[in-house]
């Protein structure tokens, strides 16, 4: 039984809390030592072993150091991105302890402490035996310990990034396991964000409180991430813990996912309390919706806003504009235009803001340049004309224009049916349109009264404009 115990190895692998030295990434091309320090104690006195050996079996080459009479050693690796290391930790007497971790260029890892084994502490036959002297029977089952942050921020924003995820296996009393019932726990994830989230140590050995833990860090995306955790018991059986979710909050806001929208660009001044939603969608650096209740504070030169309004889900906060005094000026845009600005605080602690431009538009106009119809036989006439408010501003959407044309033997096609968008700016089929009235009579001349009516109906009201004239039809005698 002695010797099962000194072949045994207890493979352990936590994650190194990082403490930064240095200011360069890990993506740097240029090696910087990476230095491991640590201590190894006895698992059972807790005192420090003076001459145990830690050796580095990856990267190569090989290298080993001795514990001083502290217990405590000090280790260089050189690192030109981020490595995987392995380490081995053994004494004269003790069993074998194998650890894995990660390792990057220009830090100093303070390595979780070693706690060695003795060989003269029992053998599992025996313990299984007597499972009130090994303190505990086999391992059986699986279950959350603790979780030292449920809710972290994505990477590199600032936050909390990192949390510790704690298992424990018990046996089937229900008692965690002890040191010389150590078995390996594998983590994994299940759903996720992919954004580039990391688990510090996918196997891990429980300690001697029957404890395995593993530290996530964030990725670049927001949303939930599920840890899983597994081992193998000794009858095959792959037993495997509940999903532990963690949430990854998003950053702070960033001016370059910063934007406004409206429900409505163009509204009618005749009629006051009709608004408009104005939408601000926040994200942060990297594009995630920021997190509910970010405030944003809106102001108009026109009508009435909402003051302040917090986000939602989905990085968005909305304010009502209301069609109200004063009428807006724009400097640049004229009579009608105004703007909403909308502020935030960025991830410097610095305002942000953008701006949407509106109008306010008035009653309706009809011009054009046509006094007259005056057809010739066979021939045709164009009609050009617009139609905006008072100030050659579009009217609001839903606005119809229609025109009709009275008389015989003609045809009128063109803008005869126009159903306004909501727009800020004019053209063709807009502000300007245009009917072409044509004589279809291949007979005898003789003229006849005709009559166009332009007719303009919509929020902004209505109004009428009628041009009339002659046109040939064919004589009846």
């Amino acid at each position: 039984m002695l010797m099962k115990l000194i072949l045994r190895n207890l493979s352990v692998a936590v994650l190194a809390l990082l403490v930064v030295v240095a200011c360069e990434t890990v993506n740097s091309v240029d090696a910087e030592p990476s230095i491991l320090n640590g201590e190894v104690v006895d698992s059972k006195t807790g005192n420090p072993i003076q001459g145990a050996y830690v050796r580095v079996i990856q990267p190569q080459p090989a290298q080993e150091v001795l514990t001083d009479a502290q217990g405590k050693f000090s280790l260089t690796v050189e690192a030109d991105s981020l490595i995987d290391v392995k380490l081995q930790i053994g004494k004269e007497d003790y069993i074998l302890q194998n650890y894995d971790m990660f390792a990057a260029p220009g830090r100093v890892i303070q390595v979780p402490q070693f706690k060695l084994v003795s060989i003269n502490s029992g053998d599992d036959d025996d313990d299984e035996e007597n499972p009130e002297e090994s303190g505990s029977g086999r391992p059986f089952s699986i279950t959350l310990a603790g979780i030292s942050n449920p809710e972290i921020s994505v990477y590199g924003v600032g936050g909390t990034q990192q949390s510790m995820i704690s298992f424990v296996v018990s046996d089937s009393a229900g008692v965690p396991v002890s040191i010389n019932r150590s078995t390996n726990v594998t983590f994994s994830f299940g759903a996720r964000p992919d954004g580039g989230e990391t688990l510090g140590s996918t196997t891990v050995s429980t300690n001697e409180d029957g404890i395995a833990s593993t530290v996530l860090e964030s990725g670049t995306v927001s949303g939930v991430v599920q840890i899983l955790a597994e081992f193998n018991r000794a009858d095959g059986v792959l037993v495997k813990s509940a999903p532990v979710n963690v949430v990854v909050r998003s950053g702070l806001p960033n001016a370059n996912h910063y934007s406004l929208a409206a429900t409505r660009f163009n509204l009618p001044y005749q009629i006051f309390g009709q608004s408009s939603a104005i939408t601000a969608f926040i994200g942060d650096k990297y594009g995630n919706p920021v997190e509910p209740g970010h405030a944003v504070y809106f102001t108009t030169n026109g009508g009435l806003i909402q003051g302040a309004a917090f986000t939602t889900l989905g990085g968005q906060a909305t304010a009502p504009l209301t069609v109200a005094a004063p009428f807006p000026t724009h400097s640049v845009l004229g009579p009608g235009f105004g703007t909403v600005k909308a502020r935030t605080i960025d991830e410097n602690n610095s305002t942000i803001e953008e701006e949407l431009i509106f109008l306010f538009s008035g009653y309706p106009v009809i011009q054009t340049e046509t006094t007259s119809i005056n057809i010739p036989h066979q021939g045709t006439q164009t009609i050009y004309f617009t139609v905006t408010d008072q100030f050659g501003n579009p009217l609001t959407q839903g606005t119809s224009i229609t025109v009709t044309l009275e008389g015989d033997n003609t045809k009128i096609i063109g803008d005869t049916s126009i159903t306004l968008d909501d727009v800020l700016g004019g053209g063709p089929g807009i502000t300007e349109f245009s009917v072409t009235i044509s004589d279809d009579d291949t007979e005898e001349e003789s003229r006849e009264e005709s009559r166009v009516k332009i007719e303009v109906s919509g929020e902004n009201g209505k109004t009428t404009r009628t041009i009339t004239g002659q046109a040939f039809k064919t004589n009846s005698n």
